[in-house]
């Protein structure tokens, strides 16, 4: 872009000054790429330019999805705003934004990737309607950010010592679903027929499943691997 270099002396300026007062200028993502961002922030160079990581925006103008957005800036992260969406189904409009859990935006490993970093930063939640669903939309995501990070604290506490090969979260899926209405409990029990699990641990046994039919299916393909199972809130094991 040949107007990129003006922009990056006009912000280092506008920076430097900010910087004198003790203050930070942040990029929402949105519709620039987030190598697009880390060049800028790269390029500027005054340590005060940061990012407000916008964790549907990215999804909603088909630049790609908050988790791997992390990998490339993850450290330049000094705001989160929690929402989530679709990607663009056509080539003039934005995705649609939907409650927080029903979209693609995938929080668990997003506040994972975020304590990785050192993120101490906000969360603020936003849902773009007015009204009573606004605030009931809200405080749903209050309680599944407080819910996910409860459970990721019990999880890293047991498995510290141990290997952990993957996180596998269906946000928003009941464990009342069929297995075939759970994409990532599919994509794990691909990985045990891989051979690539040895143990399987979850909080509560009621996150792995509430539906003795699928159980029984997916204790199938575990038993033929020697893959066993601990629910780490609970006294329930299978090793």
């Amino acid at each position: 872009d040949p107007e990129f270099n003006g922009l990056v002396v006009a912000l280092r300026h506008l920076c430097n000054y900010m910087k004198a007062k003790g203050q930070f200028f942040l990029f929402e993502t949105g519709q620039e790429t987030p190598t697009t961002l880390l060049r800028t922030i790269q390029a500027v160079g005054t340590g005060n330019l940061g990012i407000n990581l916008d964790t549907a925006n990215v999804i909603l103008y088909g630049r790609g999805n908050p988790v791997d957005a992390l990998d490339v800036f993850g450290k330049y992260v000094m705001d989160t705003h929690i929402k989530d969406g679709f990607y663009p189904t056509n080539g003039t409009e934005l995705g649609r934004e939907v409650k927080a859990g029903e979209g693609l935006a995938n929080f668990p490993l997003i506040l994972k990737r975020l304590k990785d970093v050192g993120y101490t930063g906000c969360f603020t939640i936003e849902r773009e309607i007015s009204g009573e669903e606004q605030i009931a939309d809200i405080v749903h995501a209050r309680d599944m950010l407080r819910s996910i990070d409860a459970q990721l604290a019990a999880l890293d506490e047991w498995a510290k010592d141990k290997t952990v090969v993957d996180r596998y979260v269906d946000l928003g899926i009941s464990a009342r679903k069929p297995i075939t209405k759970r994409p990532e409990l599919q994509r794990l029990l691909r990985d045990v027929e891989q051979n690539r699990v040895d143990l399987i641990a979850f909080c509560k046994l009621d996150r792995w499943t509430r539906n003795i039919r699928e159980y029984y299916k997916a204790q199938d393909v575990l038993d033929a691997h020697s893959v066993a199972w601990r629910a780490v809130q609970e006294d329930y094991e299978t090793e």
